[in-house]
């Protein structure tokens, strides 16, 4: 199995076993409506948008859980890495995270102006959500 598929299954897998609550450690609190899950290479961690509470949790390899941005968020969904940045997506707005210290580093309050962007850096992947 290629290492981008196997990527792909790890995720979904991962992803469902979030939701049905059955990783170490995890309580049903500090879920609330997770929406997007990502590996994050560098810091060999999952970063999870956390819907409801308006954060990004962090999970690394051995089970630990925290947040990497713990509020202020307005219903994250979407999470892409590039270059060392996550990229949240927001109601209206796409925010950046960096990856190493979880500090705001980009911040697009229009989504109009955030699509000319993602088209300007090359993103092949948009996701658009009704």
């Amino acid at each position: 199995m290629k290492s981008a598929d196997l990527a792909k299954v790890s995720i979904l897998v991962l992803f469902f076993v979030y939701l049905s609550g059955f990783f170490a450690g995890i309580t049903a609190q500090i879920f609330n409506n997770p929406e997007s899950v990502v590996f994050d290479y560098q810091n060999m961690r999952w970063l999870i948008s956390n819907k409801a509470n308006g954060n990004i949790l962090q999970q690394d390899l051995d089970g630990n859980l925290n947040y990497f941005v713990q509020s202020g968020l307005d219903n994250p969904k979407g999470i892409i890495i590039v270059d060392g940045v996550a990229y949240v997506n927001e109601n209206t707005s796409v925010k950046g995270f960096d990856l190493t210290t979880g500090t705001e580093v980009f911040s697009l309050d229009d989504i109009v102006t955030a699509f000319e962007w993602a088209l300007k850096q090359n993103i092949n992947k948009v996701f658009v959500k009704p």
